[in-house]
């Protein structure tokens, strides 16, 4: 596919894209697209017509889930616009898939009992940049057996169980979120070894940080507070050889388990 150049503007002038798309050309036009990036607008997104996907604020899931789909194999990045996502099921992540939104203006929303994003069995995930927000939905973010992951830049709100729940994940890196309003656990660990989780703000669960027989993590510079129990809890599955330091918990740090250090941890 090549594209050829009908008219070119002088150096210092500003062009619209309306403009441009009317100056080029784009041959070979039946050629497959290559490109790893997809673009998928809501159904109240401002600029829809160049998205790969628009949705239509019922099911949402379907447009989004059929574009990781066509990244599947290499992997590559699904970009949701800013505007309103309802789904109706779960967004499933697949290996090497970024998931990004552009910050508090991309909500995903939902009315029914689901996880709202989830990803199983698989590595190389990102997700960022997304407001996931449902006072119906069991979980936020869900991670079972996932490796090498990362979820940050993200608000999570509302949900009636875990806000961030990650069972047998290794290496997967929590960072930047805001985590509020969760009916049991801000950031539940179960069964997981090598994360790190830091510089999260947790208000309003029962407990902020809750790991259970997790093993070999990193909890630094987190803030917990207004949470109904602990503020991080180190269960005794028992979780052995965590690093905990540095953050502010005045909902209180309960060890249950075995920490390599608990030094500059605020409790009060």
């Amino acid at each position: 596919m090549a594209i050829r150049h009908a008219a070119v503007k002088a150096s210092g002038e500003t062009g619209l894209a309306s403009e441009w798309n009317a100056d080029h050309v784009v041959t070979g036009a039946n050629l497959a697209l290559r490109s790893r990036t997809k673009i998928i607008a809501a159904n109240n997104s401002l600029d829809k017509e160049r998205a790969d996907y628009v949705c239509d604020g019922t099911a949402d899931e379907v447009q989004i889930n059929t574009a990781i789909t066509a990244l599947a194999g290499l992997g590559g990045t699904v970009i949701l616009l800013e505007g309103t996502f309802t789904i109706a099921s779960s967004i499933i992540l697949s290996n090497n898939i970024t998931l990004a939104g552009q910050g508090r203006g991309t909500k995903i929303t939902t009315t029914e009992d689901i996880i709202m994003i989830s990803a199983a069995n698989k590595t190389g995930i990102t997700i960022s940049n997304l407001y996931i927000i449902s006072g119906t939905a069991s979980r936020g973010i869900s991670f079972s057996t996932v490796a090498l992951s990362i979820i940050k830049g993200c608000w999570v709100e509302g949900v009636y169980m875990n806000l961030l729940d990650l069972g047998v994940c290794t290496g997967v890196m929590i960072e930047g979120n805001f985590l509020i309003d969760g009916g049991t656990d801000g950031i539940f660990l179960d069964a997981c070894e090598r994360l790190v989780i830091a510089s999260n703000i947790i208000t309003d669960c029962a407990t902020g940080i809750d790991l259970w027989g997790s093993n070999r993590c990193v909890i630094s510079g987190n803030r917990t507070n207004l949470n109904a129990f602990d503020g991080i809890l180190i269960a005794d599955a028992p979780s052995t050889r965590n690093l905990v330091h540095g953050n502010i918990s005045p909902d209180g740090i309960t060890d249950n388990g075995t920490l390599t250090t608990v030094a500059d941890n605020v409790t009060a």
